[in-house]
């Protein structure tokens, strides 16, 4: 019997560790597919938590923020490399 309140189904797989190996992955420089498969989850799973965490789910929101803010990192070191040359 199902407890009151709960989903069911199996955990997501989203947890800090793989959160911040994907956001070192991005400030790494590697592409979304790359973050995900060195975060060590499939490129679709990444997808379908930024579209739901895009779409205001609570669970994927920070994430989708942890992402964009490591993509704008990335990019603020990409112009200040080509600023000083």
């Amino acid at each position: 019997m199902k407890r009151r309140g709960s989903k069911g189904g199996r955990p997501s797989r989203l947890t800090l560790g793989v959160a911040l190996a994907l956001v070192d992955a991005i400030r790494g420089g590697l592409s979304l597919e790359g973050a995900a498969r060195a975060a060590g989850i499939g490129p679709t799973t990444l997808g379908r938590w930024l579209r739901e965490g895009r779409a205001g789910d609570p669970r994927y929101r920070p994430l989708v923020e942890g992402l964009r803010q490591a993509r704008r990192s990335d990019l603020d070191r990409c112009l200040e490399r080509l600023r000083s040359d």
